[in-house]
């Protein structure tokens, strides 16, 4: 099990790294059955004194889906597994996206228009 992440987000994959979370690159591509979260809105709300972003939508299981060289891989067998959840997970409330790290993808996919796929993508087994 594990996550994806667009070689365009390499901002994601390197804040992981300085919390020391062990992040690879695809050298080849791969295939893997898992979940996509699909978001229909994204929304604002002030909590604590911070601008939090938060997501409205659903997840969609036993995806497959194939992953092209470059991309970034995250692993959850690795000690900091439950800081890659929070940090990864579309509805975590004090995750990135919470954070605001993923607003300009996500605008730049439309969200403000229509539902988009959120584009860390959750892994549950390699497909050979």
């Amino acid at each position: 099990m594990g996550y994806l992440i667009p070689a365009e987000l390499r901002e994601l994959a390197d804040k992981l790294r300085t919390h020391k979370i062990k992040v690879q690159v695809l050298e080849k591509p791969m295939k893997v059955e898992g979940e996509e979260f699909v978001a229909d809105r994204m929304l604002k709300a002030r909590r604590s004194g911070y601008d939090m972003t938060r997501l409205e939508g659903g997840f969609f299981t036993h995806t497959i889906k194939e992953f092209p060289a470059g991309t970034y891989q995250i692993d959850m067998a690795q000690p900091l597994a439950h800081l890659v959840f929070y940090c990864l997970e579309p509805e975590a409330a004090d995750g990135f996206v919470g954070w605001g790290l993923l607003d300009a993808h996500l605008k730049g996919l439309g969200i403000e228009r229509r539902s988009v796929v959120y584009p860390i993508f959750k892994y549950f087994k390699v497909v050979e």
